[in-house]
């Protein structure tokens, strides 16, 4: 079994730095069961969204178009994960990864979409916090050695600094987390939209 070529970055390729002006477009996220919804609700479980702590609410997606649903079920094992997981550097070649030695195919996985016009510049703050901090949601293209059309959700504050780099205190970490896992739900689509793809213009270089 081969793993996706159009998944894979080309040296041709580059960095997709406007994503946030192409319209219609959305994100799609993994989850590690079909069954991601609460039962009886049309809701994602808050306990399959999972929010790295470690670089505060960057949130890992996919940019739906070129990657679509049946990208999902390819998750990447083995002893190169860390090169496979490691960000593309632009103009880089990058190894092919080989079936079960670095990638296994899971069926498993669902599912759940998210709207980039939605979650751009949604505010995310809470009013007690002395001094408040206020930020905004922003869509970065992240893209990966195995994952070209690897996305990341980040929140930048009023002066476009990122929250991570802030410094805030554990106690605010954990509520800031809380906000933009329960942000990220509210704003969760269970059903494929009907999406745009964006054009090769976009991530293709001009030379």
């Amino acid at each position: 079994m081969n793993y996706p070529d159009h998944l894979l970055p080309k040296p041709n390729y580059r960095t997709i730095e406007n994503i946030a002006e192409s319209a219609n477009c959305f994100l799609i996220r993994n989850t590690p069961t079909k069954e991601f919804c609460i039962p009886g609700t049309k809701l994602v479980n808050p306990e399959l969204v999972e929010i790295q702590s470690n670089h505060l609410g960057d949130f890992s997606t996919n940019l739906l178009g070129v990657f679509t649903e049946l990208d999902i079920k390819y998750q990447i094992v083995g002893n190169a994960q860390d090169y496979f997981h490691s960000l593309w550097i632009q103009g880089e070649e990058v190894n092919v990864p080989t079936y079960q030695n670095d990638f296994e195919v899971n069926e498993n996985r669902g599912c759940f979409y998210l709207s980039i016009d939605e979650i751009t510049g949604q505010s995310v703050n809470y009013p007690q916090d002395n001094p408040k901090i206020e930020a905004c949601g922003k869509v970065i293209h992240t893209p990966t050695k195995c994952n070209f059309w690897h996305f990341s959700i980040r929140w930048y504050n009023q002066d476009g600094i990122d929250i991570r780099y802030l410094g805030i205190s554990k106690n605010q970490r954990r509520r800031f987390l809380s906000l933009t896992k329960t942000l990220v739900i509210e704003l969760s689509l269970i059903d494929k939209p009907n999406n745009s793809i964006i054009s090769p213009d976009l991530y293709t270089k001009n030379d």
